[in-house]
């Protein structure tokens, strides 16, 4: 078990440094920039100071493409903090990632 947990730390460790290197070449998004991007055709959302386009991922998502849209051009680490997401969710974010909040 504990070779297993281990092996679990270390992939997330190793995750965790790519991801940080990849932020670093995101591009940077201002909030008014993001607020631009508030309808079905371009969504995306705030989240923990990382801008996901979550457009293609409306009609997919299982609370309803509804909720991606209200939050459509705005901060919703609040609201997706308070959800139980899937690890299947998270991977699902991860690659809908398209830039960083610089103010």
């Amino acid at each position: 078990m504990d070779l297993v947990k281990n092996h679990f730390c270390f992939n997330l460790l190793i995750k965790t440094l790519i991801l940080k290197r990849f932020i670093m070449v995101l591009r940077q998004y201002t909030r008014v920039q993001v607020t631009y991007h508030d309808s079905a055709e371009s969504c995306w959302i705030i989240i923990n100071e990382k801008i996901y386009d979550v457009t293609p991922y409306i009609q997919q998502h299982p609370g309803g493409g509804e909720l991606l849209l209200e939050y459509g051009g705005h901060d919703a680490t609040s609201s997706f903090s308070n959800k139980p997401h899937s690890l299947e969710a998270m991977r699902d974010l991860s690659v809908l990632l398209c830039g960083v909040l610089i103010d």
